[in-house]
């Protein structure tokens, strides 16, 4: 029986490091301390691992359990250091002590000790940091032994091996090999080898038939397979490890910028990520791209439709394209896509509708008639007119597979027409019915989906007979579900056959449907979409009761659901997820967007586009891009030569691409093989400007190889699109990149009376010198860069623009200070703004005798400033430990004055103006807090105190804030404030106003890689979504029980206070995941409690609506459900 031991590696005051074991006694439940030899009493002998001065950078202790050894007797162990007699004189195995022992990893050396202390070995390798490691199992006889051939990986029947990984700060993975003899056990060797390149480990765990998981904090976590067979295509020379997959990890975000790139209103989130070699640049934007793979300019298109070379095959072959006069086709040929002609279709003619039908048929329907047209001959079959007698010309159209065609006519009436089969074998168009509207009609659409409820194994691809068809009609803010009749029905006394009414829907507005799509989105929920002219969407819910026989008898609509997707109108088509089969809606318009269903929640994602570079250039030589572009319309288009692929039609251009996953972030990687500290993007020059540490040289490069102090800083000048390097700084020996910034600057002349001059876009670097003897920098400086662009009036302009070789970076200025430079912050009147150590100096530029800096203002009192940002003339500033301070600057007398203080002991990392006197901060703790400066009082002492308004426990440390989002300002508008909605408690039609108050948008990025966002509410949503978070806290139990309020409190060294100011928006949209009765649940709690009042700092309630009867209002599951989604879709 085997001694349960425990090993402790300690470090003494000197720094000197030691090991030690213990015995554990389970029967006693106590820890026996060491006993050596010597002080072993009699009959006892010493039991247990000691040794001082181990490796001075050890980290990693592996427990190495001893063999199972075969049944041997009376063989004796010559090694008395592994086997010792017994004192009865027994040296048979059975009663020798266990063989197991100790690997003890450090930085220059391997060790391995006995259970005894005795019989090291000891392996000198190359100085590095070690991270992690994970065991081979024994009994592993996979292909990944890997190793070149080396002996330790040889079947020897003589020795029996332990395999063991470890992966060190570089990122490479090594095995460590332990040899023992095969008869006595004894540890002969260790074996150190190297098999490859992988992230920078932060955990290694083996899972089977050679396949490792390598899980990184400082780059992306990765699967991979260990080779017997050295793989020579990678870099780094013979590799016997195979990256399988890559898993995304942001984290460690020591830095970001929010720029909008395609200057369309949205912006992008450009990261500098990972440490070490693993260090990159992450580009996450929010909603869906584009691959574009085809792009041509045909402008006008005002329709598409995809057609198949027949009704079997699953390829389209033809894309119709509908103009105001005249219909084209394009058809797939080989490997091209050129125009052809099908003699049956009408091309002088624009094209309302078209699409394959049964049996093998096209269906073409225009202004003046509708074509039946045979798919193999491309011959017309049929045609059918309008009557004079009914109405004039088509309007509108719409139609199906199954021969179902609906058609609108001038005056308002409505025609359902079938393809059928007559008694001689010929395939004609019948007029089954026809109804007179009130008014015109403006949009129809065929429900595609399956309406039989008993059909349980329904193939969804498989095309069904129509049931109903849903009618949108002009000057009137309603849409109609009418029945279809699959057969001719009997006449009235007007003449006319009837389509009767099951359902009509107030749009509840000013403004009518544009599209209309009945579809089935997930769990055969049947959903009715209507898009309006404004750019508003809104879907329903539709429950259908069924005849007997199968016919449909009522059709109810609920859960109604409006959001903005822009100004202009929407059109609505659908189209199959090529990941999952699933049925997606794609809305046109200035904002294009997919609509889907997820776990029976509707989730809306907007479309990227890729848009091209105008020629037009702007005054400084730099070419923008194109403003939003507006889809007018959209058809699947799944071909041989482009699978999956959408075509979208702008007012210019076509475009065929496919669409990236859909899920709500997308992620793009743009390696540098070195660590990033410091990021900005410069628009005018079209170029981010990153501060690295590089891993070059014999510094390591790793991520704890003595820091980056000795590691060579650069500033990269990378193109803002394909992020090729434009230009690349070195900086001196110890020097440290601290801050960046790129703004307008405005140099002062004596020749003009210290009159500004136009301002200048630069970017500007602060850096500090730090020594190795220095405690605190004392030297450092502030550079500034200014791109250089091609000449505005040249013909090649254009083209030198796109050309990196074209564009250069320069150095125009550089100023010693006397200390690092923790921040730079554009300030009032094109001065600039830099904490430097303790003090907060104020700069102004001085364009006499060339480019210099004057120092203007200073203020001193910190501990030390490490953050500032600043609105107009106030600024504010985070400490390391005097949390933050208020700056005012006063022009006349050209001082620099605190106004106010936070007194409470906060070490910031990260602070934000929300507004001029609300100020966001977050601290070592992992705390967000909330001050606010009240600067009406007419006490001094209030005016000069921050008060807390808000805290918070995130449980990530936050690097930064920046003000802004990564979704599209609702309606169009970029960059404007939404206002809070006006409503005093929650309304139906609540949702269509906006949620966001006096601090707007403003997100955050964290060490762990998190992005989050913090969103300003007023006191009614506040309040509202309070009351929420304490009843989903109260009704629905956290994981593994734990308390949500514990859990948010704010906790930093001594002070411990409940989290208030702030609503867990994560809770809150967890409302969404929950099942309908606990849904019901949550309400009934807030229904309980009246959560319509807002506790104030010193506990009193304070009721917010002056309606008394909003107050005691009774909330139903639909209405909170409207409020978190339209919450949920601002982020």
């Amino acid at each position: 029986e085997h001694e349960e031991k425990l090993a402790l590696l300690y470090q003494d005051s000197r720094g000197v490091q030691h090991v030690i074991t213990h015995t554990i006694d389970l029967k006693n439940k106590e820890i026996i301390p060491y006993i050596s030899n010597a002080s072993a009493s009699a009959g006892q002998s010493g039991s247990g691992i000691k040794k001082s001065r181990v490796d001075g950078g050890s980290g990693i202790m592996i427990a190495i359990p001893p063999p199972i050894l075969p049944n041997r007797h009376n063989s004796n162990n010559d090694d008395n250091m592994d086997s010792k007699p017994s004192s009865t004189g027994d040296t048979s195995p059975a009663s020798s002590p266990p063989l197991g022992g100790l690997i003890l990893v450090g930085q220059t050396q391997i060790t391995y000790l006995n259970n005894h202390g005795s019989n090291s070995k000891i392996l000198p390798m190359e100085p590095t940091l070690m991270l992690a490691h994970t065991r081979i199992p024994l009994d592993d006889n996979s292909s990944s032994s890997g190793g070149g051939g080396n002996e330790s990986f040889s079947d020897d029947k003589q020795q029996s091996h332990s395999r063991i990984l470890l992966g060190d700060e570089r990122g490479i993975l090594h095995v460590l090999t332990l040899t023992r003899d095969s008869s006595s056990s004894i540890m002969t060797s260790l074996i150190l080898d190297t098999l490859g390149i992988t992230s920078i480990p932060s955990t290694l765990s083996y899972l089977d038939d050679g396949k490792v998981f390598v899980g990184s904090q400082f780059g992306d976590s990765q699967y991979i397979q260990l080779l017997s067979e050295p793989n020579f295509e990678g870099e780094g020379g013979a590799q016997y490890v195979e990256v399988l997959e890559e898993h995304i990890n942001l984290g460690p975000i020591v830095d970001f910028d929010l720029v909008d790139l395609d200057k369309r209103g949205q912006s992008q989130v450009v990261t500098c990520s990972g440490s070490g070699k693993d260090g990159s640049i992450r580009v996450i934007r929010n909603g869906i791209g584009i691959q574009d793979q085809a792009d041509v300019e045909i402008p006008g298109i005002k329709g598409m439709y995809n057609l198949r070379p027949s009704q079997s095959s699953i390829y389209d072959k033809f894309l119709l394209q509908s103009f105001i006069h005249e219909t084209r086709i394009l058809s797939i040929l080989e490997d091209e896509m050129e125009e052809t002609h099908i003699p049956g279709f009408q091309s002088n003619s624009a094209t309302l509708y078209a699409g394959n039908t049964i049996p093998n048929h096209f269906v073409q329907v225009t202004e003046h008639m509708v074509l039946l047209v045979d798919c193999e001959s491309f011959e017309e079959v049929d045609r059918w007119i309008p009557p004079n007698a009914i109405g004039g010309s088509i309007t509108v159209a719409n139609g199906n597979e199954m021969g179902q065609i609906v058609v609108a006519l001038r005056g308002g009436v409505l025609v359902s027409l079938l393809v059928s089969q007559e008694e001689e074998g010929l395939l004609k168009m019948k007029c089954l019915s026809w109804k007179k509207l009130d008014q015109e009609v403006s949009c129809i659409n065929l429900n595609s989906t399956h309406d039989d409820p008993n059909a349980m194994d329904v193939d969804e691809n498989e095309p069904t007979i129509s049931k109903v068809v849903a009618v949108g009609l002009w000057n009137d803010f309603s849409v109609r579900i009418l029945s279809l009749c699959n057969t001719t029905t009997t006449t009235n006394n007007h003449g006319e056959n009837a389509l009767s009414e099951l359902l009509r829907v107030d749009l509840g507005g000013d403004t009518q449907a544009r599209s209309l799509l009945i579809t089935t989105l997930e769990d055969s929920q049947r959903m009715l979409f209507v898009g309006l002219g404004d750019g508003q969407l809104i879907s329903y819910f539709l429950n259908c009761t069924f005849h007997q026989n199968n016919t449909i008898s009522t059709v109810t609509s609920h859960n109604r659901k409006k959001v903005s997707l822009g100004t202009q109108s929407i059109s609505l088509s659908t189209f199959r997820n090529a990941s999952n089969g699933n049925t997606c809606v794609f809305c046109t318009g200035d904002r294009p967007t997919v609509v889907y269903m997820s776990n029976s929640k509707l989730l809306y994602s907007n479309i990227n586009l890729t848009t091209t570079p105008s020629s037009a250039t702007s005054a400084d030589g730099t070419t923008s891009s194109n403003q939003n572009e507006v889809v007018n319309w959209v058809t699947p288009f799944h071909c041989e030569l482009f699978p999956d692929c959408l075509c979208l039609a702008s007012e210019e251009e076509l475009r065929i691409g496919i669409m990236d996953d859909i899920q709500k972030l997308h992620v793009q990687t743009f390696k540098l093989n070195e660590a990033p500290r410091r990021i900005c993007h410069h628009l005018e020059g079209r170029m981010f400007a990153v501060g690295c540490v590089s891993c070059d040289g014999n510094s390591g490069g790793g991520v704890g190889g003595g820091g980056d102090v000795n590691m060579g800083n650069n500033v990269r000048f990378l193109d803002d699109v394909t992020f090729e390097e434009i230009s690349r700084v070195d900086l001196d020996p110890f020097e440290m990149i601290l801050s960046f910034q790129s703004c307008h600057l405005s140099p002062q002349s004596s020749t003009t009376n210290n009159q500004t001059t136009t301002s200048k876009p630069y970017i500007i670097v602060g850096t500090a010198y730090a020594y190795p003897d220095e405690d605190e920098p004392t030297k450092g400086r502030i550079l500034l860069f200014e791109s250089t662009n091609p000449d505005p009036s040249s013909s090649d302009n254009n083209n030198n623009n796109n050309n990196i070789l074209a564009r250069s970076v320069r150095q125009t200025c550089q100023t010693f200070t006397r200390g690092g430079v923790y921040s730079l912050t554009p300030f009032l009147n094109g001065s600039l703004l830099a904490t430097i150590n303790s003090k907060t100096l104020l700069f102004h530029w001085s364009a006499d005798d060339g480019l210099k800096m004057d120092l203007t203002a200073s203020h001193h009192g910190h501990i030390l400033s490490l953050h500032s940002k600043a609105m107009g003339n106030v600024a504010i500033v985070g400490d390391l430990m005097r949390s933050v301070s208020v700056l005012q600057y006063y022009p006349a007398s050209e001082e620099l004055i605190e106004v106010a203080r936070d007194f409470n002991s906060n070490w910031t990392t990260a602070v934000e103006m929300l507004t001029p006197t609300v100020y966001l901060g977050a601290e070592n703790w992992n705390n967000l807090f909330c001050l606010g400066r009240n600067t009406e009082s007419e006490s001094e002492e209030v005016r000069c105190r921050l008060e807390t308004r808000g805290e918070y426990h995130l449980g990530e440390m936050v690097n930064k804030f920046a003000r802004g989002s990564l979704v599209m300002p609702s309606g169009g508008q970029s960059g404007e404030q939404q206002q809070p909605a006006a409503a005093a408690a929650v309304s139906s039609n609540a949702g269509d106003g906006g949620m966001v108050s006096i601090g707007s948008q403003t997100l955050y990025a964290t060490v762990d890689g998190s992005i989050g966002l913090v969103l300003g509410l007023d006191k009614l949503n506040l309040s509202f979504f309070r009351s929420l978070e304490r009843a989903l806290s109260s009704e629905i139990a956290g994981v593994g029980g734990l308390s949500h309020e514990e859990f948010r409190a704010f906790v930093a060294e001594r002070r411990v206070h409940p989290s208030r100011g702030f609503v867990d928006g994560d809770l809150v949209e967890s409302f969404l995941d929950l099942k309908k009765y606990e849904m019901e649940a949550v309400v009934k709690r807030m229904n309980a409690e009246g959560g319509w009042d807002v506790v104030e700092d010193g506990g009193e309630t304070v009721v917010v609506s002056s309606d008394q009867d909003e107050k005691c209002k009774v909330l139903t599951v639909e209405e909170v459900l409207t409020r978190v989604e339209e919450m949920s879709r601002l982020h």
